[in-house]
């Protein structure tokens, strides 16, 4: 009789679970940050709302959603590479919702699997021939530029682990998470240099939402720059 096959999670998986010691740390020292990120999240889900009519638009954003949550949740844990990744996804899936929603067949084929992703580049170009107001805004304040010539590329360098800064975002000796101030601040803002990205690539595109009378508009004005408010409008 062959003896019983061991558990291979037996011994060190409980060394995984989630370190309650550095999600402490985080929020007795960021607390003010994290309220933030919360609100961000909740702009999100304002636009996803206020779009409720526009299904493939209404679809990305609960993605996009999900995202933002998995980052929060993954940086306020020590997981501050994962939190990087996931506002990468963040900003794949919304341009390339953006691109099905002015093609819906596509999309179709898309939610079959039969449609292969489509880049953030292609998305630009598909947005600037379908939308005239996206094409001048772009034109006007390289939005392209500063999506995937600057914020996408920063990402990828931590998804890739590329370069020293992305290499030591997570050092550590030992596979529990440990708090890094250095970390939590960069990360902090990347995902708001990301949820303006994205918010302003949906304002644009849905002006509606701004000239909504909703109360949760708060949550998304609160967290754009002034300027940023001024390109829009």
């Amino acid at each position: 009789m062959l003896p019983p096959v061991e558990d291979p999670l037996k011994g060190w998986f409980g060394d995984l679970s989630i370190s309650d010691e550095v999600f402490e740390q985080t929020v007795k020292l960021h607390q003010s940050d994290v309220r933030d990120c919360v609100i961000i999240r909740n702009g999100i889900i304002c636009i996803e709302y206020l779009l409720m009519d526009k299904h493939i638009a209404n679809n990305t954003l609960e993605e996009v959603k999900a995202d933002f949550e998995a980052s929060l949740f993954s940086a306020v844990h020590g997981f501050y590479k994962s939190s990087m990744s996931a506002l990468r996804s963040a900003l794949e899936v919304c341009f390339e919702g953006l691109f099905y929603h002015y093609k819906p067949r596509e999309y179709n084929e898309w939610l079959k699997g039969t449609r292969k992703r489509i880049d953030i580049k292609s998305s630009f170009q598909s947005l600037r021939k379908n939308s005239s107001v996206f094409r001048n805004y772009d034109i006007k304040f390289k939005l392209e530029n500063e999506t995937y010539g600057i914020l996408y590329r920063h990402l990828s360098l931590f998804v890739h682990t590329q370069g020293q800064r992305s290499l030591e975002i997570e050092k550590r000796k030992d596979i529990i998470p440990h708090y890094n101030s250095q970390a939590f601040d960069e990360w902090f803002e990347a995902y708001k240099k990301t949820f303006e990205v994205v918010a302003t690539s949906f304002l644009v595109i849905f002006p509606q939402i701004l000239a909504s009378t909703d109360e949760c508009v708060k949550d998304i004005v609160s967290n754009l720059p002034k300027e940023r408010l001024v390109t829009i409008s």
